[in-house]
């Protein structure tokens, strides 16, 4: 009987001290799945896409650092018709007019980097974009611009970014040519290998 009895004791007091080991274990896999959380949502890919080309980097910048992505959308939409973009596109520019945009990112405090997307219109960036920078406080932030094009290159888009943003750093920008873009995630990786941060 007292063999069964220390029998007993000895498997309970096994369990006893095995309990805390795995209840630790189980507390640190959690913190470091709320560490990996809190990394992810350190970084935010803003776009705008009129013909879907520059979304297709957008798409390649989230696959590669895991960010959450945040469309552009001005409340009244451009023409299809390209000529009647660009026409528009132009006056817009011209007047320094902001197009009203449909949402907003209501927790950008909580983003230290921000990847931002759009087509080169008229050698900058198109109007609802620099709504998003002056409607959004990003003093501090880090803004990594990326964009697709014609034939005309980034122009003085990173520039006209700095213009409104002239407290947030903006660092070296990514073009490739509209039609390529799809193809371009190698070519968008060896870019943010070359830049150096953290997802």
């Amino acid at each position: 009987m007292k063999r069964v009895s220390i029998l007993i004791l000895a498997v309970l007091l096994l369990l006893l001290c095995t309990t805390p080991t795995f209840a630790a274990e189980t507390t640190s896999d959690a913190l470091n799945n709320e560490d990996q959380d809190e990394q992810s949502s350190t970084s935010l890919i803003v776009y705008f896409s009129h013909t879907g080309n520059t979304l297709e980097l957008a798409k390649h910048i989230q696959e590669l650092t895991d960010a959450e992505m945040f469309e552009i959308e001005p409340v009244i939409p451009y023409p299809e018709v390209y000529e009647e973009c660009v026409r528009q596109a132009r006056t817009e520019l011209a007047d320094g007019v902001f197009p009203e945009i449909s949402d907003h990112v209501d927790d950008i405090a909580s983003y230290d980097l921000i990847y931002l997307g759009y087509p080169i219109w008229i050698g900058t960036i198109p109007r609802p974009v620099a709504t998003f920078l002056v409607e959004h406080e990003l003093e501090g932030k880090t803004i990594i611009p990326f964009c697709t094009y014609g034939g005309g290159g980034i122009s003085h888009s990173v520039t006209d970014i700095q213009a409104l943003v002239p407290e947030a750093t903006v660092r070296e920008a990514f073009g490739v040519t509209g039609t390529k873009a799809s193809e371009a995630k190698d070519a968008v990786y060896e870019w943010l290998k070359e830049l150096d941060i953290d997802k």
